[in-house]
């Protein structure tokens, strides 16, 4: 039998319950590839909040995850590690405004943020090598 894939308001719950280590994975991970996407590309980079993983027997999409831990009520406060990860990855990609990134809420809105700016990085590279003929066939 497959499990199947479950939503972000099914997540939230699970992450209301305290799953806050979890939470601290995805970013530590995403943060980590993003910072090496040189190395590991771009494209591997952009695939990672698209990966499930179990929580409970169940499977959830890292964005999943994130989006509910964005919609998260209470208002606690990040690590200062994953704070200033996040702040950094931010400024290398000149992220502007930066927001305070004081809590687990602000810590997912900044990863769905970079996430969207590496896809649209990658959407204009890939236009600008269209429009200059870089394509063979």
């Amino acid at each position: 039998m497959t499990k199947e894939l479950h939503t972000a308001a099914e997540a939230r719950r699970h992450f209301y319950a305290g799953r806050l280590p979890m939470f601290d994975q995805i970013v530590h991970g995403f943060l980590k590839a993003a910072a090496s996407r040189q190395k590991s590309g771009l494209f591997a980079v952009l695939n990672y909040l698209d990966g499930a993983i179990m929580i409970d027997g169940a499977f959830y999409t890292r964005r999943a995850v994130l989006l509910a831990m964005e919609d998260l009520e209470q208002h606690i406060e990040a690590p200062l590690t994953l704070q200033s990860e996040a702040r950094a990855q931010m400024s290398l990609l000149e992220l502007n405004p930066m927001p305070e990134l004081r809590l687990y809420g602000d810590i997912a809105t900044a990863i769905l943020r970079m996430d969207s700016a590496l896809r649209q990085s990658m959407r204009t590279t890939a236009q600008h090598a269209l429009d200059r003929g870089a394509v063979l066939h």
